[in-house]
């Protein structure tokens, strides 16, 4: 949470899929999808402490984004088929998410209910190749989201989230 309002972060589990186009060797246009919860415990209180029995969890109803992938080298491995590729990416997003609030209200949040909100996903990550055509996917990813009230507390500052991932590319065409 962008706005320290929350000490203690709750693991979700989550899923997506993206289609990529590679228009050149590095750089690639990726259209993403994500679906899943994000929370976290103890609310601040104001007076620099946390508040015990207090949070939140995001339902991400959906969300969509299209971002460009720059990857930053290509690196055999002991002149074997594997490939180690690192990359960065950046974009623009739109999502559906609605927050429910555990041991405090916010009036002000529209807690409960579906709101839509841009957000900008960046993120760093790498692929391993594990055979001709498939690649192990890992990284991880920061959304800035524009919204106060993503997390069901509305605050001076937008929100964001963050999430690490694992998954399999596999490469169709050429």
């Amino acid at each position: 949470n962008a706005n320290h309002q929350f000490q203690t972060p709750n693991e979700q589990f989550g899923y997506g899929g993206y289609i990529k186009k590679q228009i050149l060797p590095s750089l690639g246009l990726q259209a993403d999808f994500l679906r899943g919860k994000v929370g976290e415990l103890r609310r601040a209180d104001g007076l620099g402490g946390y508040t015990g029995g207090t949070g939140y969890e995001t339902n991400v109803q959906w969300s969509g984004a299209l971002t460009a992938v720059y990857n930053v080298a290509n690196v055999n491995i002991n002149n074997a088929d594997g490939v180690l590729v690192p990359y960065v990416k950046a974009g623009a997003g739109y999502m559906s998410a609605n927050a429910t609030t555990t041991g405090f209200t916010d009036p002000t949040a529209n807690s409960g209910s579906y709101n839509r909100s841009w957000f900008i996903p960046v993120g760093a990550g790498f692929k391993l190749g594990i055979a001709k055509g498939i690649n192990l996917d890992m990284g991880y990813d920061v959304n800035f989201v524009k919204s106060t009230t993503f997390d069901g507390s509305n605050a001076a500052t937008n929100d964001r989230f963050a999430y690490a991932h694992a998954g399999l590319e596999f490469a169709l065409g050429s």
